[in-house]
Protein backbone atom coordinates (compact mmCIF):
# COMPACT_ATOMS: atom_id res chain seq x y z
CA UNK A 1 0.00 0.00 0.00
CA UNK A 2 1.44 3.35 -1.07
CA UNK A 3 2.03 5.84 1.74
CA UNK A 4 0.43 9.27 1.71
CA UNK A 5 2.54 12.44 1.85
CA UNK A 6 1.45 12.91 5.47
CA UNK A 7 2.62 9.40 6.39
CA UNK A 8 5.92 9.95 4.59
CA UNK A 9 6.48 13.22 6.47
CA UNK A 10 5.56 11.55 9.77
CA UNK A 11 7.97 8.68 9.08
CA UNK A 12 10.68 11.21 8.21
CA UNK A 13 10.18 13.09 11.49
CA UNK A 14 10.17 9.83 13.42
CA UNK A 15 13.46 8.72 11.87
CA UNK A 16 15.03 12.14 12.40
CA UNK A 17 13.98 12.13 16.07
CA UNK A 18 15.39 8.65 16.43
CA UNK A 19 18.64 9.80 14.90
CA UNK A 20 18.85 12.91 17.07
CA UNK A 21 18.31 10.71 20.14
CA UNK A 22 21.84 9.42 19.54
CA UNK A 23 23.09 12.92 20.39
CA UNK A 24 21.39 13.07 23.81
CA UNK A 25 24.69 12.44 25.66
CA UNK A 26 26.00 15.54 23.86
CA UNK A 27 23.10 17.87 24.66
CA UNK A 28 25.37 20.42 26.34
CA UNK A 29 27.75 20.29 23.41
CA UNK A 30 24.89 20.94 21.00
CA UNK A 31 23.46 23.72 23.18
CA UNK A 32 26.85 25.40 23.21
CA UNK A 33 27.08 24.98 19.44
CA UNK A 34 23.69 26.68 19.00
CA UNK A 35 24.79 29.51 21.28
CA UNK A 36 27.88 29.95 19.10
CA UNK A 37 25.65 30.10 16.00
CA UNK A 38 23.57 32.88 17.56
CA UNK A 39 26.70 34.87 18.42
CA UNK A 40 28.13 34.46 14.92
CA UNK A 41 24.79 35.49 13.36
CA UNK A 42 24.76 38.59 15.55
CA UNK A 43 28.31 39.43 14.54
CA UNK A 44 27.44 38.95 10.85
CA UNK A 45 24.55 41.38 11.38
CA UNK A 46 26.94 43.99 12.76
CA UNK A 47 29.37 43.98 9.80
CA UNK A 48 26.96 45.68 7.31
CA UNK A 49 26.23 48.30 10.00
CA UNK A 50 29.98 48.85 10.25
CA UNK A 51 30.09 49.22 6.47
CA UNK A 52 27.28 51.79 6.64
CA UNK A 53 29.09 53.73 9.37
CA UNK A 54 32.35 53.65 7.44
CA UNK A 55 30.83 55.02 4.23
CA UNK A 56 28.62 57.66 5.86
CA UNK A 57 31.20 58.73 8.44
CA UNK A 58 34.37 58.74 6.37
CA UNK A 59 33.65 58.47 2.64
CA UNK A 60 30.74 60.90 2.59
CA UNK A 61 32.24 63.47 4.92
CA UNK A 62 35.80 63.13 3.64
CA UNK A 63 37.04 63.18 7.24
CA UNK A 64 39.23 60.44 8.78
CA UNK A 65 38.60 61.53 12.33
CA UNK A 66 38.09 58.41 14.50
CA UNK A 67 39.32 56.06 11.75
CA UNK A 68 41.67 54.15 14.08
CA UNK A 69 38.93 53.50 16.61
CA UNK A 70 36.77 52.26 13.74
CA UNK A 71 39.54 49.98 12.44
CA UNK A 72 40.16 48.68 15.97
CA UNK A 73 36.48 47.79 16.46
CA UNK A 74 36.40 46.10 13.04
CA UNK A 75 39.50 44.02 13.78
CA UNK A 76 38.10 43.09 17.20
CA UNK A 77 34.87 41.89 15.59
CA UNK A 78 36.85 39.81 13.08
CA UNK A 79 38.97 38.31 15.87
CA UNK A 80 35.85 37.54 17.91
CA UNK A 81 34.22 35.88 14.89
CA UNK A 82 37.35 33.80 14.30
CA UNK A 83 37.35 32.57 17.90
CA UNK A 84 33.67 31.62 17.80
CA UNK A 85 34.05 29.93 14.40
CA UNK A 86 36.84 27.79 15.86
CA UNK A 87 34.78 26.95 18.96
CA UNK A 88 31.77 26.08 16.80
CA UNK A 89 33.74 23.83 14.47
CA UNK A 90 35.24 21.92 17.40
CA UNK A 91 31.82 21.51 18.99
CA UNK A 92 30.21 20.18 15.81
CA UNK A 93 33.20 17.95 15.03
CA UNK A 94 32.94 16.28 18.44
CA UNK A 95 29.22 15.70 17.96
CA UNK A 96 29.80 14.30 14.47
CA UNK A 97 32.55 11.96 15.67
CA UNK A 98 30.38 10.65 18.50
CA UNK A 99 27.41 10.05 16.22
CA UNK A 100 29.50 8.31 13.55
CA UNK A 101 31.02 5.99 16.14
CA UNK A 102 27.64 5.25 17.76
CA UNK A 103 25.95 4.43 14.43
CA UNK A 104 28.75 2.13 13.30
CA UNK A 105 28.87 0.44 16.69
CA UNK A 106 25.12 -0.25 16.68
CA UNK A 107 25.09 -1.46 13.07
CA UNK A 108 28.06 -3.78 13.58
CA UNK A 109 26.48 -5.13 16.77
CA UNK A 110 23.25 -5.77 14.86
CA UNK A 111 25.07 -7.56 12.05
CA UNK A 112 26.82 -9.76 14.59
CA UNK A 113 23.58 -10.88 16.26
CA UNK A 114 21.44 -11.33 13.14
CA UNK A 115 20.39 -14.90 12.48
CA UNK A 116 21.89 -17.01 9.73
CA UNK A 117 18.71 -16.80 7.66
CA UNK A 118 19.33 -13.09 7.04
CA UNK A 119 22.73 -13.74 5.47
CA UNK A 120 21.22 -16.45 3.28
CA UNK A 121 19.35 -13.78 1.30
CA UNK A 122 21.12 -10.43 1.94
CA UNK A 123 23.70 -9.24 -0.59
CA UNK A 124 27.08 -8.48 0.96
CA UNK A 125 27.53 -5.43 -1.31
CA UNK A 126 24.26 -3.98 -0.06
CA UNK A 127 25.32 -4.42 3.58
CA UNK A 128 28.75 -2.87 2.96
CA UNK A 129 27.07 0.10 1.26
CA UNK A 130 24.96 0.67 4.38
CA UNK A 131 27.97 0.44 6.71
CA UNK A 132 30.23 2.72 4.71
CA UNK A 133 28.25 5.24 2.65
CA UNK A 134 24.91 5.52 4.43
CA UNK A 135 26.42 5.80 7.90
CA UNK A 136 28.64 8.65 6.69
CA UNK A 137 25.66 10.48 5.17
CA UNK A 138 23.56 10.00 8.30
CA UNK A 139 26.26 10.99 10.76
CA UNK A 140 27.16 14.12 8.82
CA UNK A 141 23.59 15.35 8.42
CA UNK A 142 22.32 16.06 11.99
CA UNK A 143 25.31 18.18 12.96
CA UNK A 144 25.28 19.89 9.56
CA UNK A 145 21.48 20.19 9.71
CA UNK A 146 21.48 21.87 13.12
CA UNK A 147 24.56 23.95 12.29
CA UNK A 148 23.46 25.18 8.87
CA UNK A 149 19.74 25.54 9.52
CA UNK A 150 20.34 27.20 12.90
CA UNK A 151 22.88 29.55 11.39
CA UNK A 152 20.52 30.49 8.53
CA UNK A 153 17.49 31.00 10.78
CA UNK A 154 19.40 33.23 13.20
CA UNK A 155 20.74 35.33 10.33
CA UNK A 156 17.35 35.66 8.63
CA UNK A 157 15.72 36.86 11.86
CA UNK A 158 18.52 39.27 12.77
CA UNK A 159 18.81 40.62 9.22
CA UNK A 160 15.03 41.15 8.93
CA UNK A 161 14.89 43.08 12.23
CA UNK A 162 17.83 45.33 11.34
CA UNK A 163 16.62 45.97 7.75
CA UNK A 164 13.18 47.01 8.97
CA UNK A 165 14.83 49.27 11.55
CA UNK A 166 17.06 50.87 8.91
CA UNK A 167 14.30 51.44 6.31
CA UNK A 168 11.00 49.62 6.48
CA UNK A 169 10.23 50.18 2.79
CA UNK A 170 13.42 48.54 1.57
CA UNK A 171 13.13 45.85 4.23
CA UNK A 172 9.62 44.86 3.15
CA UNK A 173 10.53 44.83 -0.55
CA UNK A 174 13.54 42.58 0.03
CA UNK A 175 11.53 40.22 2.25
CA UNK A 176 8.73 40.13 -0.35
CA UNK A 177 11.10 38.31 -2.74
CA UNK A 178 11.67 35.50 -0.20
CA UNK A 179 8.38 33.62 -0.92
CA UNK A 180 9.13 33.69 -4.66
CA UNK A 181 12.58 32.21 -4.11
CA UNK A 182 11.15 29.56 -1.75
CA UNK A 183 8.49 28.54 -4.32
CA UNK A 184 11.20 28.20 -6.94
CA UNK A 185 13.30 26.09 -4.60
CA UNK A 186 10.29 23.88 -3.75
CA UNK A 187 9.51 23.26 -7.43
CA UNK A 188 13.04 22.19 -8.28
CA UNK A 189 13.43 20.20 -5.06
CA UNK A 190 10.57 17.89 -6.08
CA UNK A 191 12.25 17.26 -9.44
CA UNK A 192 15.66 16.69 -7.88
CA UNK A 193 14.40 14.32 -5.18
CA UNK A 194 12.93 11.95 -7.79
CA UNK A 195 16.15 11.89 -9.79
CA UNK A 196 18.32 11.58 -6.69
CA UNK A 197 16.40 8.50 -5.54
CA UNK A 198 16.84 6.87 -8.91
CA UNK A 199 20.54 7.79 -8.94
CA UNK A 200 21.07 6.31 -5.49
CA UNK A 201 19.18 3.13 -6.38
CA UNK A 202 21.16 2.62 -9.57
CA UNK A 203 24.42 3.48 -7.78
CA UNK A 204 23.70 1.03 -4.96
CA UNK A 205 22.98 -1.77 -7.46
CA UNK A 206 26.20 -1.02 -9.30
CA UNK A 207 28.21 -1.02 -6.04
CA UNK A 208 26.71 -4.36 -5.02
CA UNK A 209 27.49 -5.80 -8.47
CA UNK A 210 31.06 -4.49 -8.30
CA UNK A 211 31.58 -5.89 -4.78
CA UNK A 212 30.34 -9.35 -5.78
CA UNK A 213 32.55 -9.27 -8.88
CA UNK A 214 35.65 -8.51 -6.81
CA UNK A 215 34.75 -11.17 -4.22
CA UNK A 216 34.19 -13.81 -6.90
CA UNK A 217 37.21 -12.89 -9.04
CA UNK A 218 38.65 -16.42 -9.01
CA UNK A 219 35.39 -18.05 -10.10
CA UNK A 220 34.92 -15.43 -12.81
CA UNK A 221 38.35 -16.29 -14.24
CA UNK A 222 37.68 -20.03 -14.10
CA UNK A 223 34.28 -19.69 -15.78
CA UNK A 224 35.52 -17.24 -18.43
CA UNK A 225 32.85 -14.74 -17.47
CA UNK A 226 34.98 -11.62 -17.89
CA UNK A 227 33.41 -10.48 -21.17
CA UNK A 228 29.85 -11.13 -20.03
CA UNK A 229 30.31 -9.37 -16.68
CA UNK A 230 32.13 -6.48 -18.33
CA UNK A 231 29.15 -6.06 -20.64
CA UNK A 232 26.72 -6.20 -17.68
CA UNK A 233 28.79 -3.64 -15.78
CA UNK A 234 28.90 -1.40 -18.86
CA UNK A 235 25.09 -1.54 -19.07
CA UNK A 236 24.74 -0.68 -15.37
CA UNK A 237 27.33 2.08 -15.64
CA UNK A 238 25.56 3.53 -18.68
CA UNK A 239 22.26 3.54 -16.82
CA UNK A 240 23.88 5.29 -13.84
CA UNK A 241 25.33 7.86 -16.26
CA UNK A 242 21.89 8.52 -17.77
CA UNK A 243 20.16 9.14 -14.45
CA UNK A 244 23.14 11.17 -13.23
CA UNK A 245 23.05 13.39 -16.32
CA UNK A 246 19.31 13.89 -15.82
CA UNK A 247 20.01 15.02 -12.25
CA UNK A 248 22.78 17.35 -13.47
CA UNK A 249 20.42 18.96 -15.98
CA UNK A 250 17.84 19.66 -13.27
CA UNK A 251 20.57 21.03 -10.97
CA UNK A 252 21.79 23.26 -13.78
CA UNK A 253 18.31 24.63 -14.43
CA UNK A 254 17.87 25.19 -10.69
CA UNK A 255 21.16 27.07 -10.43
CA UNK A 256 20.23 29.29 -13.38
CA UNK A 257 16.78 30.07 -11.94
CA UNK A 258 18.20 30.90 -8.52
CA UNK A 259 20.92 33.05 -10.09
CA UNK A 260 18.26 34.97 -12.06
CA UNK A 261 16.18 35.54 -8.91
CA UNK A 262 19.27 36.73 -7.04
CA UNK A 263 20.13 39.19 -9.81
CA UNK A 264 16.52 40.35 -9.96
CA UNK A 265 16.43 40.94 -6.21
CA UNK A 266 19.71 42.83 -6.32
CA UNK A 267 18.49 44.92 -9.24
CA UNK A 268 15.38 45.93 -7.29
CA UNK A 269 17.47 46.83 -4.25
CA UNK A 270 19.96 48.93 -6.24
CA UNK A 271 17.26 50.69 -8.31
CA UNK A 272 15.03 51.57 -5.37
CA UNK A 273 17.95 52.37 -3.09
CA UNK A 274 19.52 54.69 -5.68
CA UNK A 275 16.27 56.62 -6.11
CA UNK A 276 15.99 56.99 -2.32
CA UNK A 277 19.58 58.22 -2.14
CA UNK A 278 18.95 60.78 -4.87
CA UNK A 279 16.07 62.38 -2.96
CA UNK A 280 18.11 62.12 0.27
CA UNK A 281 15.65 59.67 1.88
CA UNK A 282 18.52 57.22 2.38
CA UNK A 283 22.26 57.55 2.82
CA UNK A 284 24.75 55.82 0.54
CA UNK A 285 26.05 53.85 3.52
CA UNK A 286 22.55 52.55 4.26
CA UNK A 287 22.17 51.45 0.63
CA UNK A 288 25.51 49.61 0.87
CA UNK A 289 24.28 47.91 4.05
CA UNK A 290 21.05 46.84 2.32
CA UNK A 291 23.01 45.41 -0.64
CA UNK A 292 25.13 43.46 1.84
CA UNK A 293 22.05 42.22 3.73
CA UNK A 294 20.23 41.30 0.51
CA UNK A 295 23.23 39.31 -0.73
CA UNK A 296 23.60 37.53 2.62
CA UNK A 297 19.84 36.92 2.82
CA UNK A 298 19.82 35.38 -0.64
CA UNK A 299 22.81 33.15 0.17
CA UNK A 300 21.20 31.98 3.42
CA UNK A 301 17.94 31.04 1.69
CA UNK A 302 19.90 29.01 -0.88
CA UNK A 303 21.79 27.35 1.99
CA UNK A 304 18.48 26.47 3.66
CA UNK A 305 17.32 24.83 0.44
CA UNK A 306 20.59 22.85 0.37
CA UNK A 307 19.74 21.61 3.86
CA UNK A 308 16.42 20.37 2.45
CA UNK A 309 18.21 18.51 -0.35
CA UNK A 310 20.62 16.93 2.12
CA UNK A 311 17.68 15.95 4.28
CA UNK A 312 16.21 13.98 1.38
CA UNK A 313 19.56 12.20 0.90
CA UNK A 314 19.77 11.55 4.61
CA UNK A 315 16.16 10.39 4.76
CA UNK A 316 16.77 7.73 2.10
CA UNK A 317 19.95 6.64 3.90
CA UNK A 318 18.07 6.51 7.23
CA UNK A 319 15.35 4.35 5.70
CA UNK A 320 17.93 1.80 4.58
CA UNK A 321 20.00 2.04 7.77
CA UNK A 322 17.10 1.68 10.21
CA UNK A 323 15.51 -1.07 8.10
CA UNK A 324 18.73 -3.03 8.65
CA UNK A 325 18.96 -2.03 12.30
CA UNK A 326 15.33 -3.12 12.80
CA UNK A 327 15.74 -6.50 11.14
CA UNK A 328 14.18 -9.09 13.46
CA UNK A 329 16.58 -11.52 15.10
CA UNK A 330 14.69 -14.71 14.37
CA UNK A 331 16.89 -16.92 16.52
CA UNK A 332 17.37 -15.36 19.94
CA UNK A 333 17.08 -16.15 23.62
CA UNK A 334 13.67 -15.70 25.19
CA UNK A 335 13.30 -12.98 27.86
CA UNK A 336 13.09 -15.75 30.50
CA UNK A 337 16.38 -17.28 29.35
CA UNK A 338 18.06 -13.85 29.28
CA UNK A 339 16.85 -13.19 32.82
CA UNK A 340 18.09 -16.58 34.03
CA UNK A 341 21.47 -16.32 32.28
CA UNK A 342 22.27 -12.59 32.14
CA UNK A 343 26.03 -12.89 31.65
CA UNK A 344 28.96 -15.20 30.94
CA UNK A 345 29.39 -15.98 34.63
CA UNK A 346 25.88 -17.48 34.79
CA UNK A 347 26.47 -19.48 31.60
CA UNK A 348 29.80 -20.77 32.91
CA UNK A 349 27.99 -22.72 35.65
CA UNK A 350 26.11 -24.82 33.09
CA UNK A 351 27.55 -28.34 32.62
CA UNK A 352 29.16 -29.31 29.32
CA UNK A 353 26.72 -30.80 26.85
CA UNK A 354 26.86 -34.56 26.24
CA UNK A 355 25.59 -34.11 22.69
CA UNK A 356 22.28 -36.01 22.66
CA UNK A 357 19.91 -34.49 20.07
CA UNK A 358 16.23 -35.27 19.55
CA UNK A 359 13.92 -33.93 16.84
CA UNK A 360 10.27 -34.13 17.94
CA UNK A 361 7.71 -33.61 15.15
CA UNK A 362 9.84 -30.84 13.65
CA UNK A 363 8.40 -28.72 10.85
CA UNK A 364 10.51 -26.07 9.18
CA UNK A 365 9.86 -23.52 6.41
CA UNK A 366 12.04 -20.69 5.14
CA UNK A 367 10.78 -17.11 5.10
CA UNK A 368 10.00 -17.35 1.39
CA UNK A 369 7.50 -20.11 2.15
CA UNK A 370 9.69 -23.02 1.03
CA UNK A 371 8.87 -25.96 3.31
CA UNK A 372 11.76 -28.32 4.06
CA UNK A 373 10.66 -30.60 6.91
CA UNK A 374 7.20 -31.83 7.84
CA UNK A 375 6.99 -33.78 11.11
CA UNK A 376 10.65 -34.90 11.33
CA UNK A 377 11.38 -37.27 14.25
CA UNK A 378 14.96 -38.25 14.90
CA UNK A 379 17.11 -39.26 17.85
CA UNK A 380 20.90 -38.95 17.90
CA UNK A 381 22.78 -40.42 20.84
CA UNK A 382 25.72 -38.64 22.48
CA UNK A 383 29.00 -39.42 20.74
CA UNK A 384 27.43 -40.80 17.56
CA UNK A 385 28.91 -39.98 14.18
CA UNK A 386 26.11 -39.25 11.75
CA UNK A 387 26.70 -38.97 8.01
CA UNK A 388 24.09 -37.07 6.00
CA UNK A 389 23.79 -37.98 2.34
CA UNK A 390 21.36 -37.04 -0.40
CA UNK A 391 20.93 -34.92 -3.48
CA UNK A 392 21.70 -31.21 -3.46
CA UNK A 393 18.77 -29.34 -1.89
CA UNK A 394 17.45 -32.43 -0.08
CA UNK A 395 17.73 -30.74 3.32
CA UNK A 396 21.04 -32.02 4.74
CA UNK A 397 22.46 -28.61 5.64
CA UNK A 398 19.09 -27.39 6.92
CA UNK A 399 18.90 -30.40 9.28
CA UNK A 400 22.34 -29.58 10.67
CA UNK A 401 21.50 -25.87 10.97
CA UNK A 402 18.41 -26.79 12.97
CA UNK A 403 20.41 -29.11 15.22
CA UNK A 404 22.97 -26.33 15.83
CA UNK A 405 20.18 -23.78 16.39
CA UNK A 406 21.22 -21.55 13.54
CA UNK A 407 17.56 -21.94 12.60
CA UNK A 408 14.65 -22.87 14.87
CA UNK A 409 11.70 -25.15 14.05
CA UNK A 410 8.54 -23.60 12.70
CA UNK A 411 6.68 -26.26 14.69
CA UNK A 412 7.78 -29.01 17.05
CA UNK A 413 10.89 -28.88 19.18
CA UNK A 414 14.51 -29.99 19.34
CA UNK A 415 16.04 -31.32 22.55
CA UNK A 416 19.66 -31.13 23.63
CA UNK A 417 20.44 -33.68 26.33
CA UNK A 418 16.69 -34.02 26.86
CA UNK A 419 16.00 -30.29 27.23
CA UNK A 420 14.27 -28.02 24.70
CA UNK A 421 17.18 -26.02 23.33
CA UNK A 422 15.09 -22.84 23.34
CA UNK A 423 15.36 -22.99 27.13
CA UNK A 424 19.15 -22.82 26.88
CA UNK A 425 21.18 -19.67 26.13
CA UNK A 426 22.46 -19.44 22.57
CA UNK A 427 26.00 -18.63 23.66
CA UNK A 428 26.08 -21.81 25.74
CA UNK A 429 25.00 -23.93 22.76
CA UNK A 430 27.53 -22.28 20.45
CA UNK A 431 30.31 -22.73 23.01
CA UNK A 432 29.65 -26.47 22.78
CA UNK A 433 29.68 -26.43 18.99
CA UNK A 434 32.45 -26.86 16.42
CA UNK A 435 31.97 -26.30 12.69
CA UNK A 436 34.44 -27.05 9.89
CA UNK A 437 33.27 -25.89 6.47
CA UNK A 438 34.18 -27.35 3.09
CA UNK A 439 35.82 -23.99 2.31
CA UNK A 440 36.89 -22.80 5.79
CA UNK A 441 37.12 -19.11 6.52
CA UNK A 442 40.22 -17.78 8.24
CA UNK A 443 40.55 -14.26 9.58
CA UNK A 444 43.34 -11.89 8.63
CA UNK A 445 46.22 -12.40 11.04
CA UNK A 446 48.60 -15.16 12.02
CA UNK A 447 47.99 -18.91 12.16
CA UNK A 448 48.36 -18.73 15.94
CA UNK A 449 45.64 -16.08 16.21
CA UNK A 450 43.30 -18.02 13.92
CA UNK A 451 43.56 -21.20 15.97
CA UNK A 452 43.16 -19.23 19.21
CA UNK A 453 39.79 -17.93 18.00
CA UNK A 454 38.51 -21.33 19.12
CA UNK A 455 39.20 -20.32 22.73
CA UNK A 456 40.51 -16.82 23.30
CA UNK A 457 42.05 -17.58 26.70
CA UNK A 458 44.13 -20.50 25.36
CA UNK A 459 47.90 -20.31 25.87
CA UNK A 460 50.37 -20.57 23.00
CA UNK A 461 51.22 -24.10 24.11
CA UNK A 462 47.57 -25.16 24.12
CA UNK A 463 47.19 -23.74 20.59
CA UNK A 464 50.25 -25.68 19.40
CA UNK A 465 49.06 -28.85 21.14
CA UNK A 466 45.74 -28.64 19.28
CA UNK A 467 47.62 -28.17 16.00
CA UNK A 468 49.78 -31.25 16.72
CA UNK A 469 46.70 -33.39 17.48
CA UNK A 470 45.18 -32.68 14.07
CA UNK A 471 48.53 -32.96 12.24
CA UNK A 472 48.64 -29.27 11.34
CA UNK A 473 51.95 -28.74 13.14
CA UNK A 474 53.85 -30.50 10.33
CA UNK A 475 53.12 -27.92 7.66
CA UNK A 476 53.21 -24.98 10.10
CA UNK A 477 56.71 -25.84 11.28
CA UNK A 478 57.94 -25.76 7.66
CA UNK A 479 56.83 -22.14 7.24
CA UNK A 480 59.50 -19.45 7.67
CA UNK A 481 57.55 -17.68 10.42
CA UNK A 482 55.86 -20.78 11.81
CA UNK A 483 52.77 -20.00 13.87
CA UNK A 484 53.28 -16.26 13.27
CA UNK A 485 52.77 -16.69 9.52
CA UNK A 486 50.13 -14.32 8.17
CA UNK A 487 47.30 -16.25 6.50
CA UNK A 488 46.17 -13.36 4.27
CA UNK A 489 42.63 -12.16 3.67
CA UNK A 490 40.28 -15.12 4.19
CA UNK A 491 43.32 -17.43 4.44
CA UNK A 492 44.30 -16.76 0.82
CA UNK A 493 48.04 -17.30 1.50
CA UNK A 494 47.43 -20.91 2.55
CA UNK A 495 46.30 -23.84 0.43
CA UNK A 496 42.81 -25.31 0.85
CA UNK A 497 44.20 -28.29 2.76
CA UNK A 498 46.27 -26.05 5.05
CA UNK A 499 43.22 -23.91 5.79
CA UNK A 500 41.30 -27.08 6.61
CA UNK A 501 43.94 -28.25 9.09
CA UNK A 502 44.02 -24.83 10.76
CA UNK A 503 40.23 -24.89 11.06
CA UNK A 504 40.44 -28.43 12.51
CA UNK A 505 42.88 -27.20 15.15
CA UNK A 506 40.59 -24.28 15.93
CA UNK A 507 37.60 -26.62 16.32
CA UNK A 508 39.59 -28.95 18.57
CA UNK A 509 40.60 -26.02 20.78
CA UNK A 510 36.90 -25.29 21.28
CA UNK A 511 36.56 -28.86 22.63
CA UNK A 512 33.00 -29.06 21.29
CA UNK A 513 30.34 -31.58 22.30
CA UNK A 514 28.74 -31.32 18.84
CA UNK A 515 30.88 -31.20 15.72
CA UNK A 516 29.87 -30.50 12.13
CA UNK A 517 32.14 -31.41 9.22
CA UNK A 518 31.02 -30.22 5.80
CA UNK A 519 32.91 -32.65 3.55
CA UNK A 520 36.31 -31.48 4.72
CA UNK A 521 38.25 -33.58 2.16
CA UNK A 522 36.28 -32.54 -0.92
CA UNK A 523 38.85 -30.15 -2.42
CA UNK A 524 42.33 -31.35 -1.38
CA UNK A 525 45.12 -33.48 -2.80
CA UNK A 526 45.55 -37.11 -1.80
CA UNK A 527 48.44 -36.46 0.62
CA UNK A 528 46.55 -33.75 2.45
CA UNK A 529 43.42 -35.92 2.40
CA UNK A 530 45.27 -38.57 4.40
CA UNK A 531 46.27 -35.94 6.98
CA UNK A 532 42.73 -34.57 7.15
CA UNK A 533 41.31 -38.10 7.55
CA UNK A 534 43.64 -38.65 10.52
CA UNK A 535 42.73 -35.24 11.89
CA UNK A 536 39.05 -36.11 11.51
CA UNK A 537 39.50 -39.28 13.55
CA UNK A 538 41.20 -37.30 16.32
CA UNK A 539 38.55 -34.60 16.21
CA UNK A 540 35.40 -36.73 16.26
CA UNK A 541 36.47 -39.02 19.09
CA UNK A 542 33.92 -38.81 21.91
CA UNK A 543 31.85 -36.13 20.16
CA UNK A 544 28.44 -36.09 18.50
CA UNK A 545 29.46 -35.49 14.89
CA UNK A 546 27.54 -34.60 11.75
CA UNK A 547 29.34 -35.24 8.47
CA UNK A 548 27.67 -33.63 5.46
CA UNK A 549 28.89 -36.10 2.85
CA UNK A 550 29.05 -34.95 -0.75
CA UNK A 551 31.15 -38.02 -1.60
CA UNK A 552 29.59 -41.23 -0.30
CA UNK A 553 32.99 -42.74 0.51
CA UNK A 554 33.20 -40.23 3.37
CA UNK A 555 30.06 -41.68 4.93
CA UNK A 556 31.16 -45.30 5.15
CA UNK A 557 32.87 -45.08 8.50
CA UNK A 558 29.99 -43.30 10.25
CA UNK A 559 28.02 -44.96 13.05
CA UNK A 560 24.82 -44.11 11.19
CA UNK A 561 24.03 -42.82 7.72
CA UNK A 562 20.90 -40.71 7.29
CA UNK A 563 19.64 -40.51 3.72
CA UNK A 564 17.74 -37.25 3.26
CA UNK A 565 15.36 -36.76 0.34
CA UNK A 566 12.91 -33.85 -0.12
CA UNK A 567 12.98 -32.95 3.59
CA UNK A 568 12.54 -36.48 4.93
CA UNK A 569 14.95 -39.07 6.36
CA UNK A 570 14.12 -41.95 4.01
CA UNK A 571 16.82 -44.36 5.21
CA UNK A 572 18.78 -44.76 8.44
CA UNK A 573 21.52 -47.31 9.14
CA UNK A 574 25.15 -48.29 8.65
CA UNK A 575 26.80 -48.49 5.25
CA UNK A 576 26.51 -52.26 5.19
CA UNK A 577 22.85 -52.23 6.25
CA UNK A 578 21.84 -49.66 3.65
CA UNK A 579 23.75 -51.37 0.84
CA UNK A 580 22.09 -54.67 1.76
CA UNK A 581 18.65 -52.99 1.69
CA UNK A 582 19.28 -51.97 -1.98
CA UNK A 583 17.25 -48.78 -1.57
CA UNK A 584 17.94 -45.11 -2.25
CA UNK A 585 21.43 -45.18 -0.70
CA UNK A 586 22.37 -48.19 -2.77
CA UNK A 587 21.26 -46.44 -5.97
CA UNK A 588 23.19 -43.26 -4.99
CA UNK A 589 26.35 -45.35 -4.57
CA UNK A 590 25.92 -47.02 -7.93
CA UNK A 591 25.29 -43.71 -9.67
CA UNK A 592 28.34 -42.04 -8.07
CA UNK A 593 30.53 -45.04 -8.89
CA UNK A 594 29.43 -44.93 -12.54
CA UNK A 595 30.14 -41.19 -12.71
CA UNK A 596 33.65 -41.74 -11.31
CA UNK A 597 34.33 -44.41 -13.93
CA UNK A 598 33.13 -42.12 -16.72
CA UNK A 599 35.30 -39.30 -15.42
Amino acid sequence: MKKTDTQIQRDGRRMLNRLLSYLKPYRRELAFGIFVLAVLAALDTIFPIMLREGIDRFAETGSLEGIWEYVGIYIALIALSTVFVSLGLKSWARSWGYLLNALRRDLFGKLECLSLDYYDTARSGWIIERFMRDVDIIAFFPTKFVHQRGSCVFRLVFFAVVMLALDWRMGLIIMATIPLILLLIKFFSILMIKRQRETRRQGSDMTAFFSETVTGAKNIKCLNLEDRLTEEFHEQSTQVKKVSMSLIRVNSAYAQAIYFMGCLTMGIVVTLGTSLCLDYSMSVGTLAAFISYATALYNNIVSLSAVGERYQNCKAAMERFFSLLDQPVRVDDTPEVKAQYPDEAAIAHLPKLHGGITFENVHFSYEDGQTVFRGLNLTIRPGETIALVGETGAGKTTLVNLACRFYEPTEGRILLDGQDYRNLPLRYIYKNLGYVLQSPHLFSGSILENIRYGRLDATDEEVKAAARMVYADAFISRLAEGYQTDVGEGGSLLSTGERQLVSFARALLVDPSILVLDEATASVDSETEVLISKATEALIEGRTTFIIAHRLSTARGADRILVVDHGAVVEDGTHEELMAARGYYYRLNLRQYENELLA
